[in-house]
């Protein structure tokens, strides 16, 4: 008797065991899961929230690097305005049409932007925005999240006085008030980068009494600040100039640096 080979049929297959099921739904779980982490991350990011971490010595070395240059390019900017397109010191202007950045219209200005450190008519340097990565996250201080333009003494900049940039000045008030960049507040690695690499120390330099009010330069070198008592020369360009950054040691008033919270400055113009 010969017997016919049976074809085997859909429901003959055997059925998934529950474990098999199971593990499949957790892997689905997991690949879902790890999805979701790095939307958040992108999320996080597009909306620029201060990253806590601490940073290591390569990432505190490049954002050095990058805030180093952005106060060279301002600088040389300045200096372009001032010698190649004839703008006067007050006619400087950083004012640029962007969210959350304003107060920096300078009437003295001309209308033609050539004396405008953002504008392709004058000193051509892109505006460059805050990076979150840069900052403490101890939101705290009017002067916090954003780079700014003021007036201030720097004392290795030009001769030395006591005082501050109102009583300081032998003849002329503001004689010798500074026009600077500030970044501040950013994270203590950072700071530490940018000492050791435009001052050649390995300690962060603590200052006692700079003055950072919240007066944004729109040609006036009136505002009366206090000053960058020490002397920190750098000389990245034909001029000596100053640069560098620091912490403070608790003296004075709300608008000194705190201890703990640390500032790069460039001089854009020594006067």
């Amino acid at each position: 008797m010969i017997i016919s080979p049976r074809i085997a049929t859909a429901t003959d297959q055997a059925a998934p065991s529950p474990a098999r099921c199971g593990g499949n739904v957790l892997f689905i779980i997991l690949i879902a899961v790890a999805l979701f982490g790095a939307l958040s991350a992108a999320v996080t990011r597009s909306t620029g929230t201060v990253s806590p971490e601490t940073l290591t010595q390569g990432q505190a070395q490049i954002y050095a690097s990058e805030i180093i240059q952005y106060g060279i390019d301002l600088e040389q900017a300045v200096n372009r305005l001032l010698t190649l397109k004839g703008c006067e010191e007050t006619q400087i202007s950083f004012d640029y049409d962007i969210p959350n950045v304003t107060g920096y219209e300078n009437a003295n200005a001309p209308s033609d932007y050539h004396c405008h450190v953002f504008h392709v008519n004058g000193g051509g340097v892109a505006y460059k925005p805050m990076n979150p990565e840069w900052l403490d996250g101890k939101t705290t201080h009017t002067l916090y999240g954003n780079i700014h333009f003021l007036t201030t003494c720097v004392e290795a900049a030009g001769p030395p006085y006591v005082g501050n940039c109102n009583t300081g000045a032998p003849t002329v008030s503001q004689q010798y008030a500074d026009l600077i960049v500030i970044v501040p507040f950013i994270k203590e690695e950072i700071c530490l980068a940018i000492a050791e690499k435009i001052m050649g120390s390995s300690t962060i330099p603590v200052d006692s009494y700079n003055g950072f009010h919240n007066v944004k330069f729109v040609g006036n070198f009136g505002a009366a600040t206090a000053h960058i008592d020490f002397n920190a020369p750098h000389e990245h360009l034909n001029q000596g100039t100053t640069a560098g950054c620091f912490t403070g040691d608790g003296g004075g008033g709300a608008d000194m640096m705190a201890p703990g919270r640390y500032t790069f400055y460039n001089t854009l113009l020594a006067r």
